[in-house]
């Protein structure tokens, strides 16, 4: 599905201050067909049980020959204020982007070596359709992000020079959009709306979870897990690792440090899908 088949521009649509109904979680879902200008993709979004809207399928963004970053995330630089506007807006001091917006994006096999500093993405399942998937989207895999292009070049350090932040400088979701926070046992985005649905199956139906895996040498996890980036940091001492949201269709609890909301941490050089959360 394409942009052409939407009539509305993801950054145009305009968040509800209406309170949460107290049957939202028995109510139907209100879906609205909106397209990214950056590429034309159409995507599912709706305004969910936690007051927020959200992207109900896997940001397909294919960064490989259009906007990213490589030469400009590197040794800790972070992206230039063009690539970034180019990035979000497809617009820089008014004027259109040459395409492509930068130099050429690392894609296919993944490194640890550069994987840290170098944006990577693997854009070859974009269009597979996950036969475990949940709700409403339209069930696309999407494109698989490491941290760096998921970052939109702004958190790219090497392995042992990550450091603590509060939010990121960006991310490659649409203006007027935004990467996630997602933390265990704290108030954020991905927390609260887990909790807003209360039960496993009524999360995984209303958020039209993918079960898309990950990547990094191939393939993995595909209708297993789903992993998606959050904006969160996580302290391990070196930054190498990002929290992400963790589901499977039976749990949210990840290995041997359990969430009730899933989000636990993946090394920064992993391929994890991206869902956008509309700014409130």
């Amino acid at each position: 599905m394409t942009g052409q088949e939407a009539t509305t521009k993801i950054t145009e649509v305009v968040a509800s201050t209406d309170p949460v109904s107290n049957t939202c979680q028995t109510d139907p879902i209100v879906q609205i067909l909106v397209y990214d200008e950056r590429d034309n993709e159409a995507y599912t979004i709706a305004r969910l049980c936690d007051g927020n809207y959200w992207m109900l399928d896997n940001l397909r963004l294919d960064l490989s020959d259009s906007a990213i970053l490589n030469g400009l995330s590197v040794s800790n630089t972070h992206a230039t204020e063009q690539a970034l506007s180019c990035l979000k807006t497809g617009y820089y001091n008014g004027d259109p982007c040459a395409s492509p917006y930068t130099v050429s994006a690392v894609s296919g096999s993944f490194s640890v070596t550069s994987g840290y500093t170098r944006a990577q993405v693997k854009t070859n399942y974009k269009d597979d359709v996950a036969s475990a998937t949940y709700g409403v989207g339209l069930g696309k895999v999407g494109v698989y992000y490491n941290y760096c292009a998921a970052s939109a070049g702004s958190y790219c350090y090497g392995m042992n020079d990550g450091v603590s932040i509060d939010s990121l400088e960006s991310d490659i979701c649409p203006v007027g959009w935004h990467l996630p926070t997602g933390q265990a046992n704290l108030s954020t985005e991905y927390r609260n709306l887990w909790s807003a649905y209360g039960n496993h199956t009524a999360f995984l139906n209303a958020f039209s979870v993918a079960l898309s895996g990950y990547y990094f040498s191939s393939q993995t996890g595909l209708n297993v897990s789903g992993r998606l980036w959050t904006s969160t940091y996580f302290n391990n001492g070196q930054g190498t690792s990002m929290r992400r949201l963790y589901i499977t269709a039976s749990t949210t609890s990840y290995d041997a440090a359990p969430a009730s909301d899933g989000v636990s941490t993946s090394d920064r050089f992993v391929g994890n899908s991206v869902r956008c959360v509309m700014d409130h």
